[in-house]
């Protein structure tokens, strides 16, 4: 095959000063540079290995929020929190601000289901007063601590990102890295 059938196939070809960008063929419109990253066995592996778990721990925080918003439907009050500096009162506080946290969460998973939505479950303007309201009751309680703890104990991890961004600013939270 000579090399102008071969350009004739393939709509684009490295050029030989960028190895990883290529240049158009026949007139074509240029595009940007590609950048890809190479991962060796091992990194692809634990990053697989990482994914794997941020799934499980997303299914399994989704199952047990099911099952605890059907108990409070049922009339169960439960205090999540469990710190021996608490009063039994500021538990409760900070179990309604979780559960109010997690009916957004699933409403979140009932909304995307009906179609192809970015799942944005506390950024969406009805959820994100909601969500920093939680987020400064949390932290008038327990302080940075116990927003980390409630949004690792008890948040999806594929919700929080979204979270994460929407309590900036409440005391001294930063965006985790």
């Amino acid at each position: 095959m000579t090399d102008s059938a071969r350009d004739r196939l393939l709509p684009f070809k490295p050029t030989p000063d960028h190895p990883g960008s290529v240049r158009p063929a026949h007139g074509e419109t240029p595009t940007q540079p590609i950048a890809a990253e190479v991962m060796d066995e091992a990194a692809y592996r634990q990053q697989q290995q990482y994914n794997q778990q941020q799934i499980d721990q997303d299914q399994a925080a989704r199952a047990r929020a099911r099952t605890l918003l059907r108990r409070c439907r049922e009339g169960f009050v439960p205090n999540l929190i469990h710190h021996p500096s608490f009063l039994p009162y500021d538990g409760i506080l900070a179990s309604k601000a979780i559960i109010r946290l997690l009916e957004l969460s699933l409403h979140e998973d009932q909304r995307c289901a009906l179609g192809a939505h970015q799942r944005c479950p506390f950024s969406r303007p009805e959820s994100y007063r909601t969500a920093q309201s939680c987020g400064r009751r949390l932290h008038e309680i327990g302080g940075i601590d116990l927003m980390q703890q409630v949004l690792q104990d008890w948040i999806p991890a594929f919700d929080q990102p979204d979270l994460e961004r929407i309590w900036v600013g409440i005391g001294h939270w930063r965006k985790q890295p």
